[in-house]
């Protein structure tokens, strides 16, 4: 499609693409995924990407979306739950619609409070969806559920932003405080509800992730995690590259 408002940002993919994928970090899962369909899946589907390695500016970014006249699939954020409850050094239980995988431990904190503590992490997204000429062309696509304690883990001994952190802490990606697998899921759900909710009133559409998405207690399977603590994979980005073809065109 080439270049659109400038240098910073591109359409990547198909010339007359079925759908539209734009986003926040996650979307790179789907942007790495595309050289891996099939030709005639390829043909589908197009990625508003960061040219040129620019860093994803939302002020110039997002006018872009809203700008395309067409119907767009949004990933919007997801990391909220990785940013507040990956860690805590009070134990913590969030008790969500999975229920727990064992006893309460430390302070329970009431699930519709975390729905609401979602709130203004998703303000710019209100504001994008207020100044949107018709946010009915706006899917709100889930995000990647939170990851296995082992990959959480493994994760934290590799990202220097995790690493200069568990420094400063004199703790390591062993001794880190990770938060319970069960609340870590719980608050995605809640973060995924809230979404839901927003697309409602809206009049949008939210597209969860599918069920193959999740392991069993609920997190990231393995096979779809990327290197990092909070990002899937290309694997992942195919996946969901199918389930939206599977949900928007066929």
């Amino acid at each position: 499609m080439g270049a659109i408002e400038g240098p910073a940002w591109e359409w990547v993919g198909s010339g007359s693409p079925h759908i539209r994928v734009a986003g926040h970090s996650h979307s790179q899962a789907l942007r790495y995924a595309m050289e891996r369909l099939d030709p005639s899946e390829k043909a589908l589907v197009a990625v508003l990407d960061v040219a040129a390695e620019t860093l994803l500016a939302d002020d110039t970014y997002w006018p872009v979306v809203a700008s395309t006249g067409r119907p767009v699939v949004v990933l919007w954020n997801g990391n909220q739950p990785n940013v507040v409850f990956m860690m805590s050094d009070d134990p913590i239980t969030v008790i969500g619609p999975r229920g727990v995988l064992s006893e309460p431990i430390g302070r329970v904190i009431p699930y519709s409070m975390v729905k609401a503590l979602w709130n203004p992490w998703l303000a710019d997204l209100l504001q994008f969806l207020e100044g949107h000429p018709d946010p009915s062309l706006v899917t709100l696509l889930g995000t990647p559920p939170p990851k296995a304690e082992a990959e959480v883990r493994a994760g934290i001994a590799i990202e220097p932003y995790f690493v200069d952190l568990l420094a400063a802490q004199d703790l390591t990606p062993d001794t880190a405080p990770i938060v319970d697998t069960a609340t870590r899921v719980a608050t995605w759900d809640a973060l995924q509800e809230r979404m839901a909710e927003v697309a409602a009133d809206f009049g949008m559409r939210f597209l969860p992730v599918p069920p193959e998405a999740h392991a069993a207690d609920g997190t990231l399977p393995p096979q779809l995690s990327g290197p990092d603590a909070t990002h899937a994979n290309p694997d992942y980005g195919l996946m969901m590259w199918r389930h939206l073809i599977k949900k928007l065109v066929d």
